[in-house]
């Protein structure tokens, strides 16, 4: 099985490329329809900026083909922090399978949460 699909960015870039943190650089990705393993993937969504170390992610969101959508915003210094805020709602547990074939879980989730620390 493996990925399946094309996303499109839209990214625009300056800086040093022998200076990592010297790179700025904002864009954003788009998707109509991508899966991995057969979990399905309708429609996809972000937009994104680096400025020094620090990525920030204004919004990804992605719903699912069979129901249920993900999201996560925040931001992340590299090497240092991540600040990050993410949503499950209604998705189908079932497709976690994508991910791990001998998981054996059913049911609906809804979940709201953080990530944050060095």
């Amino acid at each position: 099985m493996g990925i399946a699909g094309s996303v499109s960015a839209d990214i625009v870039a300056s800086g040093n490329a022998n200076d990592m943190d010297s790179i700025e650089a904002a864009g954003s990705i788009t998707s109509d329809g991508i899966a991995y393993n057969g979990a399905a993937i309708s429609r996809l969504d972000g937009s994104f900026a680096k400025k020094g170390n620090v990525v920030t992610l204004d919004y990804v969101s992605a719903r699912m083909a069979n129901g249920g959508e993900l999201g996560v915003e925040g931001t992340i210094a590299l090497n240092e922090s991540i600040d990050l805020s993410y949503y499950i709602s209604a998705f189908d547990l079932s497709q976690t399978k994508a991910f791990e074939p001998d998981l054996d879980i059913a049911g609906i989730a809804d979940i709201r949460g953080t990530i944050s620390g060095p």
